[in-house]
């Protein structure tokens, strides 16, 4: 009974892989390395040596220097090369981003493109996994949710609220110009 068991686990095993491929395999070592690559730099687990800075230049109305970097988390593309967000911060009209490059991303997608290609007759490229992975976003569900950070000036909005109006029974009086005789 237990042997049936284990087989057909296996089965279902193998059925779901199929179903989700190469690509359910991939978003899942994807997933195990941003959540690696989050803690380590949400702890200053990484060499300080090897993070570069970009500048980027911004005319933003009504921004404020910061003193500080700010630890903020996201993925920057450069040169091909996939390139973690560390912290950043805004002096001068210009933005600070101080990244890392993520190596095990950078091999992952690699990997990829070599799997693309050896199931392909044309030579794989990185645009080419970017536009397919576009498109597969296309038919997922996005949410935008625009909350207030601070509660400033709002008005809430009851719209079943009851209003009172006139009885039925109220005609008001209809001024007009006198009959002609």
């Amino acid at each position: 009974m237990k042997g049936r068991q284990v087989i057909s686990i296996l089965f279902a095993a193998l059925v779901l892989f199929n179903t989700l491929g190469y690509y359910g395999l991939f978003w899942g070592l994807e997933y195990r390395n941003t959540r690696i690559m989050v803690e380590r730099l949400d702890n200053d687990a990484y060499d300080a040596s090897a993070t570069m800075t970009l500048r980027i230049p911004i005319t933003m109305p009504y921004t404020s220097d910061t003193r500080d970097f700010v630890r903020v988390d996201g993925v920057v593309e450069y040169n091909g090369q996939q390139l973690r967000m560390v912290k950043q911060r805004i002096q001068h009209d210009t933005l600070h981003i101080v990244v890392l490059k993520d190596e095990e991303a950078n091999r992952l997608t690699e990997v990829k493109d070599q799997i693309a290609q050896s199931f392909s007759d044309k030579p794989a490229n990185h645009q080419t996994a970017r536009t397919l992975s576009a498109l597969i976003k296309d038919y997922l569900p996005q949410v935008i949710d625009m909350t207030p950070v601070t509660a400033g000036w709002q008005q809430v909005l009851y719209p079943n609220t009851f209003v009172p109006s006139a009885p039925a029974e109220f005609h008001p009086a209809i001024n007009h110009p006198p009959e002609m005789a």
